[in-house]
């Protein structure tokens, strides 16, 4: 029986660390700091036991003296971060630690034998002190776990000990209350772990998908996306706690790749969109009201471009873009009247019907060399099915309506240059 009790202990100490292990600011502290913990408090434990122990042999003394030094082995392995030697080491300290326990207990139970009364007072004090510290961790923990059963039987258990008549089966069943009351701990730790577990899995698990989206939309390499999309699914087929632990430090490298490239991008983006505005400003007054709209939104986006988020530099990204494209569709109309004019007073024989027919035959090799390209792109797919629509209704118009067939081709000219704009 003294060989349980000595157990209890053991688990107690182990149960209440792992409570505290696992909070949410600790899931970065190594699983050889927790070695190191739980060990250490055994050996405290153990010490107190010993200085309550009459008569301990010198066999006993050296080997507490030889756990100490397992944990101090520990401490070694951890500091050059070898678990694996770590976790032998502590081990060997638990199995001494243990060894010695059952020593003092038989040691108690053949010196407490003459005195059964004693005995019976003892185990009793030991228990309840048990209890109170179960009672601390349960509170600690915000556990719900109900003492009123166990609470009982050492009130009864006091009362028979002050009439002369406890019987030693009460403190049996007391111990007996005492691990079931463990195996609850244990239960209900278990299962506030992995929720915290889960939930801890779940941030990183939405943040991976924002990384994701924002790769994507940046056109980060698909190498870099790619490992962020294997990090998330490793993470979310994760099914315990310490794979959830593993894969959520490997996040670690994943998300210094994504930025690093993110940076690269958007400097490349924020260049692209400066090549572009110089074009433009080569063919536009440079008093057109929106290029000078662009050319200051170019200067506020390389401002913040290492200091704002990066859905907000995404959105000043997309919306110089917007602005630039409509200056680039205003020249193509531009353009594109001057040159239906000069075809005009050049090639008074052809005719404005083929013209028109040229022009969508033209229009047509285009968008069928688009199809190749913009494959895996949703955005340009709907953009290019609705030019072919448009090139389709130009076709019909062409006898009964030019006018409107140059109109439709004007638009699908324009949309053209938006598809090209979105694959660069």
């Amino acid at each position: 029986m003294k060989i349980r009790k000595i157990s209890i202990v053991m688990f107690v100490l182990t149960a209440t660390l792992l409570v505290g292990t696992y909070s949410n600011s600790a899931y970065a502290e190594s699983q050889s700091d927790s070695l190191i913990k739980i060990a250490t408090q055994a050996r405290d434990q153990l010490r107190i036991q010993l200085s309550q122990t009459d008569g301990i042999s010198d066999d006993l003394k050296q080997l507490f003296e030889q756990g100490s030094s397992e944990i101090l082995a520990i401490e070694k392995a951890a500091q050059e971060n070898d678990v694996a030697s770590a976790r032998q080491h502590f081990l060997n300290a638990m199995k001494i630690f243990n060894n010695i326990s059952q020593k003092i207990s038989e040691s108690s139970e053949t010196a407490q034998s003459s005195q059964p009364a004693s005995r019976l007072s003892y185990e009793l004090d030991r228990q309840i002190k048990y209890v109170e510290r179960l009672k601390e961790i349960v509170i600690k923990n915000s556990l719900e776990i109900d003492f009123t059963g166990i609470e009982e039987q050492i009130r009864q258990a006091k009362n028979a000990l002050n009439e002369g008549n406890l019987d030693p089966q009460e403190i049996q069943q007391i111990k007996q209350s005492v691990l079931d009351i463990n195996n609850s701990i244990k239960e209900k730790t278990s299962q506030v772990t992995e929720d915290k577990a889960k939930s801890f899995a779940q941030k990183h698990l939405e943040e991976l998908d924002r990384l994701i989206s924002q790769a994507k939309q940046l056109g980060i390499s698909q190498n870099t996306i790619d490992r962020l999309i294997e990090a998330r699914d490793n993470l979310d087929s994760a099914s315990n706690v310490d794979q959830i632990i593993k894969e959520v430090k490997q996040l670690l490298s994943v998300k210094e790749q994504f930025q690093n490239s993110k940076i690269k991008r958007l400097q490349e983006r924020i260049n692209q969109l400066e090549d572009r505005l110089e074009r433009i400003s080569q063919e536009i007054d440079e008093n057109d009201p929106d290029l000078i709209k662009a050319k200051n939104m170019i200067q506020e986006l390389k401002e913040v471009s290492t200091s704002a988020s990066v859905n907000e530099l995404i959105q000043k990204i997309n919306a110089v873009n917007e602005l630039l494209k409509e200056l680039e569709n205003s020249i193509t109309s531009d353009a594109n009247a001057s040159k239906e004019t000069t075809e005009n007073q050049s090639s008074l024989s052809d005719s404005k019907l083929e013209r028109i027919e040229i022009k969508i035959q033209k229009l047509e090799d285009e968008m069928n060399t688009l199809s190749e390209q913009v494959k895996g792109n949703a955005a340009a797919e709907r953009w290019l099915k609705n030019a072919f629509s448009l090139i389709d209704e130009a076709k019909s118009q062409i006898s009964e309506s030019p006018d409107d067939a140059l109109s439709l081709i004007m638009k699908v000219e324009q949309i053209l240059e938006r598809i090209k704009n979105i694959i660069q």
